[in-house]
């Protein structure tokens, strides 16, 4: 199994994950917390600049799969008011 990778850039201060494995019996986890194949996961902070985000994915016979989320945060550049 490899490790696979994937770099974003968003300006939010926090995402939240849907992983959904291809078996119904792998295991999922987010930075080391259990997440159920299909549902959403607990919000993740995200820090101004590169974020690291592990994905593990555990089949039955114990094999894992590692993918690797580096997300980078930008600050947002409108300086506009919405309303006053």
């Amino acid at each position: 199994w490899s490790t696979l990778s994937y770099v974003t850039s968003v300006t939010a201060t926090s995402l939240m994950l849907t992983p959904t494995a291809n078996s119904a019996q792998a295991t999922i986890s987010v930075n080391g917390n259990p997440v159920g194949s299909g549902s959403t996961s607990p919000s993740l902070p995200l820090n101004i600049g590169s974020n690291t985000i592990q994905i593990n994915v555990t089949a039955t016979n114990g094999s894992v799969r590692t993918y690797t989320l580096t997300v980078h945060r930008t600050t947002a550049n409108d300086a506009r008011l919405s309303g006053l």
